[in-house]
């Protein structure tokens, strides 16, 4: 099995007004929900502290989480993750949960001269033991038809129900929105939820946002951050979006993350076979990678040949 994953990044994680996600508020409890989990970890550079994540179990063995729930202030990759069982709360997660390994995005890196959260916020995470999987999951490629046909997605997240309570003892919550036409700072591989109720605040980076009919779930993101500096309980307009990264552009990385399970493969159900496309684009002295299905330079970049 490969060792746990370790990157140097640079840079912060709260720029101008931009809050990383950390509960859902004014959301519907959803205890025992099987496709959540809690995740817990230590910061390497504070190891006093035990912080809040959410996460989605996609396969027996892989966790779905956002890349910021597993790297300290300095930049480096902890090696000491937590997750607990499907639905549980927060306080049940134990030492043991400790998972097998870690993988994030080489262009991760929440840089200070990018406004927002940072690029590729998206980690994978395998577990020492197996977990049973009652519902059929597969990751969503169709972003154009979820947004056209306004589909309604439900978000679901640990943490407090205000900005003040402490995050233990704390139980899955969840609320519904829509996928907004317009592209995260122009990012392709990032999008906007719409709420329709509730909030999302401390203690949800890393909540699967998906489609669900019955025991069929389609995971279109994974939130890592919102639009609001102040009390995230506030049902505002303007401070009601929450920034989610595309799990359809890192195909590659769960198959990096499936190839270090050891014994017999272990997928998730049903992920979809796609090509997918790097293109490289610049503005300035900033240059781009880009990999989707059909890739598109940002606002202000132009395609190099």
């Amino acid at each position: 099995m490969k060792k746990l994953l370790r990157i140097l990044l640079t840079g912060t994680l709260i720029l101008l007004g931009i809050i990383p996600a950390s509960g859902v508020q004014n959301g519907v409890e959803e205890v025992g929900n099987d496709l959540v989990v809690p995740v817990r970890w230590q910061p390497a550079d504070d190891p006093n502290h035990i912080l809040n994540c959410t996460g989605s179990l996609i396969a027996p063995s892989i966790v779905l989480t956002a890349a910021h729930c597993v790297i300290d202030s300095n930049g480096v990759v902890t090696n000491k993750v937590y997750v607990g069982q499907a639905g549980a709360s927060i306080s049940s997660v134990r030492r043991t949960d400790i998972v097998a390994s870690i993988h994030i995005s080489k262009g991760f890196n929440h840089r200070v001269t990018d406004p927002g959260i940072g690029d590729d916020d998206i980690a994978f995470l395998t577990l020492t033991k197996p977990r049973p999987m009652p519902l059929h999951v597969s990751l969503s490629t169709d972003i154009e038809s979820i947004v056209t046909a306004q589909s309604i997605l439900k978000l679901i997240g640990y943490g407090a129900t205000d900005d003040l309570a402490e995050s233990t003892n704390i139980s899955p919550r969840s609320y519904l929105g829509t996928l907004s036409s317009t592209p995260y700072l122009a990012n392709p591989n990032s999008a906007i939820l719409e709420s329709n109720s509730g909030n999302a605040c401390k203690g949800d980076s890393g909540a699967p946002i998906f489609m669900s009919t019955g025991s069929q779930i389609s995971i279109v993101g994974i939130y890592v951050g919102s639009f609001f500096n102040q009390n995230c309980g506030i049902l505002e307009k303007e401070k009601s979006k929450a920034i989610m990264t595309l799990v359809s552009r890192y195909f590659n990385l769960l198959s990096e993350a499936q190839k270090s399970i050891s014994g017999p493969s272990t997928t998730a159900n049903t992920t979809p076979k796609i090509k997918l496309k790097t293109i490289v684009c610049i503005r300035k002295s900033s240059i781009r990678k880009i990999t989707a299905k059909n890739p598109k330079c940002p606002s202000g970049y132009t395609l190099r040949k």
